[in-house]
């Protein structure tokens, strides 16, 4: 692994007199994870993969990144139709190692985490909480 990467943040253009079909809302890089809740693991971070849910209940969107090496972070923000840059709401990582390590799983040499999909997720109105 020779570089890092990011995930650019899009959104459909409504609106017609516009040139551009496509809105660049923001680039989610390196500097803006290292602040993840969780990332212990020094000053590089190579993005895999990025998997985007909403839930209408609580009207925030979730990004899934794939950290290529150890785990995946998730940004939580928000964003409406008008609004030019979106509003993050929190950054956490999830060490997938340390939770196969702790489950007697430990990873294999040479082995990445490349991808990442949610199947089901769960949003508890009562805490505000996924």
């Amino acid at each position: 692994m020779s570089r890092e990467g990011g995930v650019l943040i899009y959104a459909l253009n409504h609106d017609i007199t516009e040139p551009e079909l496509f809105d660049e809302l923001d680039f989610i890089n390196t500097d803006d994870l290292l602040a993840a809740q969780g990332w212990n693991y020094g000053k590089r971070i190579f993005i895999g993969n990025a998997k985007l849910v909403f839930t209408n209940e609580s009207e925030i969107y979730r990004l899934a990144i794939t950290e290529l090496r150890n785990g995946v972070f998730f940004v939580d923000f928000k964003w409406r139709r008008g609004m030019r840059e979106i509003e993050v709401l929190k950054i956490n990582f999830l060490d997938l190692r340390m939770e196969l390590f702790e489950d007697h799983l430990p990873m294999p040499n040479m082995a990445f985490f490349e991808a990442i999909t949610v199947s089901v997720e769960y949003y508890d109105p009562l805490f505000k909480y996924w």
